[in-house]
């Protein structure tokens, strides 16, 4: 399992999350850092670190920390500041409860790594155009990999 593959699949799963009203709740994803959506809220799931560890002579241990961001505009024209921390707040429950509950990113059946975990949870607010608020998440996938020498 490669790197890019963890991203993707973390890509569509956070395309699949829905509101109460099968709503889908992210507009667009991106696999890179971007500045331009076609509309908000949108996400980036971009690598951290990655890194691994020899565990013995037929087994490696690879750690990807992947920072995923979920970006909310204020604006007098869209979501007041309230609106928007309400509609993050919604979106870091759903985004909680979607690795909780798929602790190996399963694809049809298929676990993607033996376990992830999320390191931390934060939000900030930036500008660009106009202000906005980030939900930052730093998520770690744990693969063993089973060599032989």
């Amino acid at each position: 399992m490669a790197y890019t593959d963890l991203k993707t699949i973390i890509k569509e799963k956070l395309e699949a999350l829905k509101d109460d009203n099968e709503n889908t709740l992210i507009k667009e994803v991106f696999i890179f850092d971007s500045n331009k959506p076609s509309g908000y809220p949108y996400a980036t799931v971009v690598q951290s670190i990655s890194e691994g560890e020899i565990i013995d002579n037929t087994r490696v241990e690879r750690i990807y920390e992947i920072s995923v961001k979920v970006f909310q505009e204020i604006s007098e024209g869209g979501k007041s500041n309230e609106e928007a921390m309400e509609l993050i707040t919604i979106l870091e429950d759903k985004i909680i409860d979607m690795f909780d509950n798929d602790r190996q990113l399963t694809v049809k059946g298929v676990p993607s790594c033996d376990r992830v975990d999320i390191v931390s949870v934060r939000k900030d607010y930036g500008t660009n155009e106009s202000p906005y608020i980030i939900l930052n998440f730093e998520v770690r996938c744990r693969k063993i990999i089973n060599k032989t020498c």
